[in-house]
Formats: C-alpha cells, structure tokens, sequence
C-alpha cells in the first residue's frame, strides 16, 4: 500500500505519473498494475474515536492535518493514546473508550482545531498568495515549520508544546 497526497482535480494525472515513477525505477509492465485510490479524510475527525471495545487511530479517526495534510505525528500520538487506554483497560475493562477520548480530546483535538483555524486564515487568500505566503515562511522559520509538522510544536501561536497529560 502507498500513499499519495494529491488534489481531486489532479487524480487522472497522478496515476500516468506513478507509473512513469515505476518506469523510472525499471518496474516491469507498470500499465499492468490495477491501482486503486481512496480519499483520506483531510481536516474532519470523529468525535468519538471509537465503538464498544473498538479505538480507532489516525486516519481511521480523521486525523490528518487540516493545514499541511501531514499525518505522521497524528498517526503515532492516536496509537499511543490508544494503547495507554487498552492497559488501563486491564484494571478496569468498561473504560478504554471513555479513557481514550478523554485523552483525545485533551491532546489531539486542540491541535487539530488550531491548524483548522490556520487552514481558514491562509487558504482563504487567493492562491497566488498563499503559496508564496507558505514558501517565505518555509524559508524563514524551517526549524519551527519542522516542529510543528513533527509534534513537537504546537499549532497554537507555534509555541513550544507542553506535555499532555497521560
């Protein structure tokens, strides 16, 4: 399985350019594979992360960045707080879920909701100067840009980011 970030207008166009990508790596009869695609949720999560004794994490969940589309840092922090709540599950077994969106709601969402907010603020210039926008700040602060992406800094005001709470 492999992931490809891409537009919706862009989707016919992504398909010739991965098999050229195949080609160029000397991939036998690319045209030949059956390729598949399928939206990821980009910038909508659930509420609730789960049903019954099922906890859902990253994209199951909606948790891609709604400003970068990054889901890397997303994907990890949803399977952490997942596990944390299948052991606290142990002492007591009718509170994963209820543990687990608790800790979802204080450690994941806030982020969510402040590059949603960055996403609104940003992407509602016109094209022609978002991108510029982007890459200047790219340019500027690439070590903050990192951090953010990464976890380690928060979307809010990009501060550094204090622990949650376990």
């Amino acid at each position: 399985m492999l992931g490809i970030a891409a537009l919706k207008s862009q989707g016919l166009r992504l398909q010739d350019d991965f098999r050229r990508f195949l080609r160029d790596l000397k991939l036998s009869e690319p045209e030949r594979l059956r390729l598949q695609a399928h939206g990821l949720p980009y910038g909508s999560y659930l509420k609730i992360p789960g049903y019954g004794n099922t906890l859902l994490v990253r994209d199951a969940v909606g948790l891609a960045d709604p400003f970068l589309g990054e889901g890397i840092y997303y994907a990890h922090r949803s399977a952490e707080l997942a596990a944390r709540a299948a052991i606290a599950g142990f002492a007591r077994p009718a509170a994963p879920l209820a543990f687990y969106c608790e800790s979802f709601r204080r450690c994941l969402l806030p982020e969510m909701r402040y590059a949603w907010a960055g996403r609104q603020i940003i992407f509602a210039l016109p094209p022609r100067l978002y991108y510029p926008f982007l890459v200047l700040f790219m340019r500027l602060a690439p070590k903050i840009a990192e951090q953010t992406i990464q976890g380690r800094r928060s979307f809010r005001w990009f501060r550094p980011k204090t622990p949650c709470p376990h």
